[in-house]
């Protein structure tokens, strides 16, 4: 006996096009409950990672803050003893007898005292050259 495979063939055609399926509410809101959950998730963790993001900014600004703090205060004690030595009356007394310069003599320093609104009369040097 041979054994031939069995043919099988469907006259009626099937048309689902005019099916029309019904909204399932319970499925919907299953739906919509898992969707808003996911997007308050989404939410938090964007959160979470400014939050990170602005924390640790913000302590990479206090260490640079705090490195220019100790440098300006390294140039202000640099700053003082240079203002220092060079105020030094010994410093200005060499520098000024290596320019040719000495001491005036007694007579020779005149104290110009401010005046008010009234004329200043001229010095008798100053109307010899005139």
């Amino acid at each position: 006996m041979s054994s031939k495979p069995i043919e099988i063939h469907f006259d009626k055609r099937l048309n689902n096009l005019n099916l029309v399926q019904e909204a399932d509410a319970g499925q919907r809101r299953e739906f919509l409950i898992i969707t808003i959950l996911v997007i308050l998730m989404v939410l938090g963790a964007l959160a979470y990672g400014w939050q990170h993001y602005q924390h640790r900014d913000l302590g990479y600004r206090v260490e640079a803050a705090s490195k220019t703090q100790k440098q300006l205060l390294k140039d202000r004690e640099k700053l003082r003893s240079e203002h220092q030595f060079l105020r030094s009356s010994e410093r200005i007394d060499r520098l000024s007898r290596e320019r040719g310069m000495v001491v005036p003599a007694p007579g020779q320093v005149r104290v110009v005292a401010p005046s008010g609104p009234e004329e200043v009369e001229p010095s008798p040097e100053l109307a010899a050259s005139q």
